[in-house]
């Protein structure tokens, strides 16, 4: 979820609006038959797994038609002060008291688990196909709300003792939530999960508890009992309970009876001296909303009044011992007058009392309207009275009065809208209980995304954190910046819509459900390039170094600045961000998330495309032929927005539109959820200019009878609740079917009726034909949610649903029929958000899915899958062509083969000597001394805090503050100077490397390592000086099968111009080694050979680099390959000696397995057309 200002000014584009999406994606995730939904076909038999060694993915069957995640695992310069490493939400985490072991009950992604402190992650069961015909909503099985870990007495760090409780059913307790229909299938239960060579180690309970939602488990100190907290009332899991019993409700009034939502659950010890053992409730709405206990052996509950508290949502946490116990209370309202801050309540009891509450005053509005979705407690473990509050945001600069002064720094500066954490001090203020009366509450949120799900401390003093961009560890709880993102190959980024570069194959940008925009950098790590929440996406055609991307409603921009935010503002732009009232109305009132529509068109006789057509929908189809410098709505083809007035009522499509789909430049098809509308533009009314002369066809309204609509469709399509994709069907060459053209309809069906099927075909005429992928023996009976067309074959049809994607193919006749089977080879089973399809031609074509808190999955059509281990020769290249393509992005341009992202040069940590000047964050000086300054900071303080990214942010400046720098006497904002450098500057320090472990991860070097573009074709890619350098190769690996690292052997060469040669220039590739490479057979020796020797000699300016057999030969020993985890080698080369402007080649040469055999080939020839060979080429510059 956005909270931050991009690209420079804060809007309210960037902000979210969980109830929206909620009410937008809910009726998408209506559920059908639990029983029937998944078909047989889906429910493959899945490989053994390796013993010893848990799976990362989805674990496919074979080669064939085999699904492969594209990314990523880990997303780079997320959204919060520092840039940390973000991925999709996580709602509730349990934390080892050590601190080492930890599990994260993610929103849509399920468990996963790290026995490092969050280092590194593993899914527990999340990826695999399951083998229970019960089980036929993995979206819903692998929605989690909370989770409960059961520590062995007599061995509690034995993590396979563990006995693991999972409530599934993520929460949004509001109107706008989507009811029970995000809801889960119970409780899943296993023991020792974490080292379970079980593909699935999980047990279902609490069937009852299907379609609802698990807000807390609590399990009785010292006892067996496990309650829950559920939207149908408190829970009991029954004695000797096992897979497929079901809880029952617990004893006593008033829950015994009570089937409203009870948002939190909380059992405490008895203590001695003290109150009893206690069970706590907090119920949310009815009469019976409020705090309620029941003590030990005691059979009904009492009600504890909570004075001026509301209806709404609650969370509760005891301190240690637990004679005190805090409730943390959302007061929104929405009506603004009536809204409160939030409330905090202090309860206690003496021995033989019974507990009061109070309420404690200046808690800061850290909520906003999102206490339904943020809020969380905890209290430290070393103080009863140190409370850590958790919610949604703080504004920055502070515009609120309640949190005046939490928002900036000692030195007065502001910072930006990271996550709301504040902790204090509960106090008497002269008989006032007050939150903060000695010091007032400190904001510790600065580096941690915003939203906040769940807090836990562990060691003591270790807090931790779930939010909306994962999971995050302070060691320093008392800092205002101290968070630490913990989420390296945590994949559950929750991937909404996904759009396909059209010619380049790994170009491929993903909007993001609360992590706005990312990009591919490679099957591992991609980079976070647009803040907010990512819906719909569209690369320009013709400008294909661009694309358009929704926020969320109404609101869009442009990658490269382009104006769509302009849509609904007055012409000319006077205020960007300050909307009419009714502008402002028709923002908020279009689709939380909709598809755009962006097609190439020629205007008049042009021989090509001379513009890029783009279609918006709000409440009514907006459209720009000029990348959004004008807009007109259609069909009038007049702009509304004028000076001074915005006309509401032109061109209404009647309900919000989702989905905005070209047939052809002159013919659109738009959707809302429940009607479907044809666009239509007389042929060559456009010649001249302008948007030509349209007009609309009312093709189908669900709530029209059929005469009304220009179909002769009956009630069954009409009956499913909302319709979710349509996808033109042209024929062949692009001809349009019948005189309207085909189109597919996706909708959500009914769980009632087997006639009203999840997909329909429209035969371009006037019949609507149902295509029986409901009940079809292949078929599916979960609703769909995209619909992709192949215009290379027409009678083939691809279906996103909410459980895996279906291939049809259709056979015409009277009626149509189409034949279905599953396409979940590898897949994992959860709800595919988007299809998108990259044609590259005849050789290479590849299905796109964007999944649900699973990224990008990527499937080859007409090639089985190739074990591939393979360095790339530029940023686009996935190895799948024969020889990669030789044009950038924009389609024209020619393309380097020697600017390859895997060799990866970067100075030799070294010494660096003080700067003269004090550094400043106004003046921090070149980026790579301060890069090694802060990795010279970070291993003599020990603090991972500390990252050597080069960037002086409010996050670093508070840091240097913590760790002693200097400040400035007047602004009080910290310093480098001369004393305080020469201070971590010193011995091994100075030298180290910016990570904590041995061999750098690909994340590390993208992220803590100088950006390496690829350069042009016509010039050397980087310019490197005259220094000792590492040169770091980074080796991927896709296939059925993971490739063991120590199969993996590695040796780099390097060419510079022989003496006798021609001095050859940096801006002309003519002029270096353009022979058939001389060292191919040797190369070959050095990889296949033992001990990686060779006697062949060659030279024309090229030798290995390395002195030794041992220094020319790396191997990727320890990191084993596969399709979600690359490695990476490093080799030792000093150019120190070289001469001013010093032209170099460095080739990468790999062996995975079988036997390196390099071809006798050009450099450029290798680089392009040899997945083991890689290429970088620069010049060397002395000072």
């Amino acid at each position: 979820m956005n909270r931050y200002a991009w690209p420079n000014t804060r809007t309210d584009a960037e902000r979210d609006d969980p109830a929206g999406r909620a009410g937008f994606l809910g009726p998408r995730r209506t559920e059908l038959n639990l029983a029937a939904a998944l078909a047989d076909g889906r429910r493959i038999a899945p490989r053994p797994r390796p013993a010893g060694r848990p799976g990362v993915f989805a674990q496919p069957t074979s080669r064939a038609e085999m699904w492969v995640p594209l990314g990523p695992s880990t997303v780079i310069e997320g959204q919060a002060n520092g840039d940390p490493r973000v991925t999709g939400r996580v709602r509730s985490i349990s934390v080892h008291p050590d601190g080492d072991r930890l599990y994260a009950a993610t929103a849509n992604g399920g468990v996963w688990y790290s026995s490092d402190g969050g280092e590194s992650w593993r899914s527990l069961g999340g990826f695999a196909p399951t083998d229970s015909p019960d089980i036929v909503r993995p979206a819903h099985r692998h929605a989690c709300g909370a989770i409960l870990v059961r520590l062995d007495s007599a061995a509690p760090d034995d993590e396979s003792k563990d006995t693991v409780f999972v409530g599934t059913g993520e929460l949004e307790p509001d109107d706008g939530r989507a009811g029970g229909q995000l809801g889960g299938i119970g409780v899943l239960v296993a023991r020792g999960p974490a080292t379970s060579t079980d593909i699935d180690p999980w047990v279902e309970e609490a069937p009852n508890l299907r379609e609802q939602g698990v807000y807390r488990l609590a399990a009785e100190p010292g006892g067996s009992t496990i309650v829950a907290a559920t939207t149908i009332g408190l829970m009991q899991r029954p004695a000797g309970a096992g897979a497929g019993t079901e809880w029952a409700r617990v004893a006593g009034t008033p829950f015994n009876g009570f089937t409203g939502v009870v948002t939190d659950v909380l059992w405490t010890a008895a203590v001695a001296a003290g109150p009893p053992g206690r069970l706590w409730a907090w119920v949310q709405g009815g009469d019976q909303a409020g705090l309620w206990v029941r003590d030990d052996g005691d059979t009904n509950f009492e009600k504890i009044a909570t004075p001026g508290f509301f209806k709404r949502r609650g969370s509760l946490a005891a301190a240690d011992p637990p004679s005190t116990v805090y409730v943390f209370n959302d007061r929104h309202s929405s009506k603004p007058a009536n809204a409160k801050l939030p409330a905090l309540y202090r309860v206690t009891s003496a021995a033989g009392t019974k507990p009061t509450a109070a309420f404690v005053t200046g808690v800061p509005d850290m909520l906003g309207h999102q206490g339904f979705y943020d809020l969380a407690i905890t209290v430290d473990p070393d103080n009863p009275d140190q409370v850590v509050l958790g919610g949604s945001f703080t504004e920055g600069p502070p515009d609120k009065p309640a949190v005046t002064g939490q928002n900036v720094n000692v030195s007065g500066q502001s910072y930006q809208e990271d996550a709301a954490i504040f902790t204090a001090e509960v106090g008497d203020n002269a008989g006032t209980l007050t939150y903060g009366h000695a010091t007032p509450p400190l904001r510790i949120g600065v580096g941690c995304h915003a939203d906040v799900h769940d807090l836990h401390y562990s060691d003591g003093d270790v807090l931790w954190a779930a939010c909306d961009g994962g999971v995050f560890r302070s060691i320093y709880p008392d800092q205002s910046s101290a968070f630490v993102a913990r989420n390296n190959g945590l994949n559950v980024v929750e991937a909404n819509y996904v759009a396909s570069h059209p010619t380049c194959e790994g170009r491929v940008v993903v909007g993001l459900q609360d992590n706005g925009i990312i990009e591919r950098g490679s099957s591992t790590v991609w980079f976070h390039t647009g803040n907010g929440d990512g819906g719909g996406v569209a690369f320009d055609p013709r400008q294909t170094t661009r694309f358009v991307r929704q926020f969320f409603n109404g609101q869009w921009t442009g990658s490269d600045g382009g104006p769509f935010r302009r849509m609904l503002a007055f012409r000319p732009l006077a205020a960007p961000f300050n909307l009419h009232a009714d502008a402002q109305k028709e923002r908020d009132d279009a689709a939380f998330y909709s598809t755009p529509a962006a097609i190439a068109h020629v205007r008049g006789a042009a021989a090509a495309p001379t513009h890029t057509q783009v279609l918006i929908g709000t409440t009514r189809v907006w459209y720009t032929d000029d990348w959004a410098s004008t807009w007109v709505t259609l069909p009038s083809g007049r702009d509304p927005v004028t000076t001074l007035t915005f006309d509401r009522s032109q061109d209404l499509f009647g309900e919000e539109i989702t989905v905005c789909k070209w047939a052809t430049s002159d013919v659109a098809w738009i959707l809302g959820n429940g009607r479907l509308q044809r666009l239509v533009r007389l042929a060559g009314s456009d010649a001249a200019g302008g948007p030509g002369t349209w007009s609309r066809d009312p093709i189908l309204e669900k709530e029209a009878k059929n005469k009304k609509d220009e179909t002769s469709a009956e009630g069954p399509i009409r009956e499913a609740s909302v319709w979710t994709d349509v996808e033109p069907n042209p024929d062949a060459g692009g001809a349009m079917h019948g005189p309207k053209g085909a189109v597919y309809l996706g909708t959500v069906g009914d769980p009632d009726d087997d006639d009203v099927d999840t997909l329909w075909w429209f035969d371009g005429d006037e019949t609507w034909h149902p295509t029986g992928l409901r009940t079809h023996p292949q078929g599916v009976e979960a609703p769909v949610t995209a619909v992709r067309c192949d215009p290379a074959n027409p009678d083939d049809v691809y279906v996103g649903t909410t459980v895996g994607v279906w291939y049809g193919v259709r056979t015409l006749g009277d009626p149509p029929t189409w034949d279905w089977r599953p396409l979940v080879n590898g897949l994992p089973e959860a709800a595919v958000e988007d299809l998108s399809l990259f044609d590259g031609g005849a050789d290479l074509r590849l299905l796109r899915a964007a999944i649900a808190a699973r990224g990008v999955w990527e499937l080859r059509l007409g090639a089985d899958v190739e074990d591939l281990t393979y360095v790339r020769a530029h940023d686009d290249d996935l190895r799948y062509r024969a020889r990669a393509i030789e044009v950038q992005g924009d389609g024209a341009t020619a393309r380097s083969w020697h600017g390859s992202p895997d060799v990866r040069p970067r100075l030799a940590p070294a010494v660096m000597p003080a700067p003269i000047a004090t550094l400043t964050q106004i003046s921090p000086g070149p980026v790579e001394r301060l890069r090694r300054f802060q990795a010279a900071l970070r291993s003599q303080s020990g603090d991972d805090r500390v990252r050597a990214t080069g960037r002086w942010d409010l996050y670093f400046e508070d840091v240097l503050r913590d760790l002693g720098a200097p400040a400035h006497p007047v602004t009080n904002r910290m310093q480098i100077d001369g004393p305080y450098w020469s201070s971590v500057m010193v011995a091994a320090h100075a030298t180290a490397d910016p990570w904590s472990t041995a061999n750098p991860a690909e994340a590390d070097l993208m992220d803590l390592t100088p950006r390496l573009g690829e350069g042009d074709a016509g010039s050397v890619s980087c310019v490197l000086k005259a220094q000792p350098y590492k040169v770091d190769v980074v080796v991927h690996h896709r296939g059925l099968d993971a490739r063991p690292g120590a199969d993996v052997r590695v040796t780099l060469l390097r060419w510079i111009r022989p003496a006798a040669a021609p001095v050859p220039r940096r801006d002309d590739p003519a002029t270096w080694f353009t022979d058939n490479v001389p060292w191919a057979a040797a190369a070959d020796d050095v990889l296949n050979s033992a001990g990686g020797a060779t006697s062949r000699t060659f030279d024309e300016g090229w030798r290995f680099v390395g002195s030794n057999a041992a220094a020319r030969r790396k191997t990727l020993t320890g990191q084993d390959l596969d399709n979600t985890r690359s490695g990476v080698v490093t080799f030792d080369l000093d150019l120190s000696a070289f001469r001013n402007n010093t032209v170099m080649l460095l080739a990468a040469v790999i062996r995975a397995g079988a036997d390196s055999s390099v071809a006798t080939a050009s450099l450029a020839d290798l680089a392009l057309e040899d997945p083991h060979v890689a290429v970088r080429s620069i010049v060397i510059e002395r000072p």
